[in-house]
């Protein structure tokens, strides 16, 4: 037999099986459908991981009080909270900290807030953060319009605030 014939031969049983041809082609065809969505599907997630942690440097790092809003065991326990960390404290250890870094101090203030000028308000669910002249640059957050607090008005402790847009379109 040539290569004619094997051909021939082979288009042959295509036509006399034509239920499993369509049937072996649709599967091969999905296939590869899937394939291709779980390969974009998983460069899309890895794409917006690399993204969301490019922000925080290779060099970020954070301390807070242990136990706080965070469950580490299984079974619904909650971990007991560990000794709170003074405002001196996170001052010395910044004053403290002589690496070629950026230093950060914050702290939340309130985690249901409301925000009012003159007659307009907003829900109470407004997080209010207390931050340093560092924290925009080390967080990797960026000011739209206006400017950061400079080291003079965290020094002094001004009466300076950053508002975020979605406050700023509800409110003005």
């Amino acid at each position: 037999m040539n290569y004619r014939d094997n051909i021939l031969l082979a288009f042959s049983a295509i036509r006399a099986n034509m239920l499993r041809t369509s049937l072996t082609f649709s599967i091969i065809a999905f296939g590869i459908m899937a394939l291709v969505g779980i390969l974009t599907a998983v460069d899309s997630l890895k794409s917006s991981i690399y993204s969301n942690f490019s922000t925080l440097g290779s060099n970020t790092f954070t301390i807070r009080q242990s136990g706080m809003n965070m469950r580490r065991h299984g079974g619904g326990m909650q971990e007991k909270p560990g000794p709170v960390i003074t405002y001196e404290q996170a001052k010395q250890f910044k004053e403290r900290f002589h690496f070629p870094a950026k230093v950060s101090v914050a702290t939340i203030a309130s985690m249901a807030a409301t925000v009012k000028y003159n007659s307009e308000k907003t829900n109470p669910n407004i997080q209010v953060w207390g931050i340093d002249d560092n924290y925009l640059s080390v967080t990797g957050y960026e000011i739209q319009t206006g400017r950061a607090f400079s080291l003079q008005e965290v020094k002094e402790g001004s009466n300076v605030i950053l508002l975020g847009k979605d406050i700023v379109s509800l409110i003005f």
